[in-house]
């Protein structure tokens, strides 16, 4: 199945084949909600809430990156 969406050309991106589309504003304040509820835990880690995640497939796609 293939989609295409028809926009005006205001909104085409010169430094890009690919077409932007706009997206409704009540869609991003939900998104920057979510955003915001993970990255402000109770449990004070803020922006730090991926790096476990991210230094655990470190570990496993290369063991030894600390040396």
């Amino acid at each position: 199945m293939s989609v295409t969406v028809q926009s005006p050309p205001s909104i085409q991106d010169p430094m890009s084949a690919a077409e932007r589309i706009a997206i409704e504003p009540q869609i991003l304040a939900g998104a920057k909600s979510m955003i915001a509820s993970v990255t402000k835990s109770a449990q004070g880690m803020g922006g730090t809430l991926a790096w476990p995640v991210a230094l655990h497939k470190l570990d496993r796609l290369d063991p030894g990156h600390k040396r």
